[in-house]
């Protein structure tokens, strides 16, 4: 995790990570294994995820998951390279 960061570039990183390691950047995550793996109680977590949803960088699929969009694609390739 590198130090800096916002949390909702912390989260979208490591919903990319963990997508990949599905072999698709668009694969669905669950959203409070990503959260706690960056450090988030699950209030936070929620919160996070409605804010990246309104801000076109991630899509809810359900509940419990959600997916990159393409906005959010390109903003963590920003933020990674």
């Amino acid at each position: 995790m590198d130090v800096g960061r916002t949390v909702d570039e912390r989260f979208l990183i490591k919903m990319y990570e963990t997508a990949q390691e599905k072999k698709a950047w668009d694969a669905e995550v669950e959203i409070y294994s990503v959260g706690r793996a960056v450090g988030l109680k699950d209030k936070a977590i929620k919160i996070i995820v409605r804010e990246l949803c309104q801000s076109n960088f991630i899509r809810k699929s359900d509940d419990l998951h959600v997916y990159l969009t393409e906005n959010g694609l390109k903003l963590v390739r920003q933020l990674i390279h």
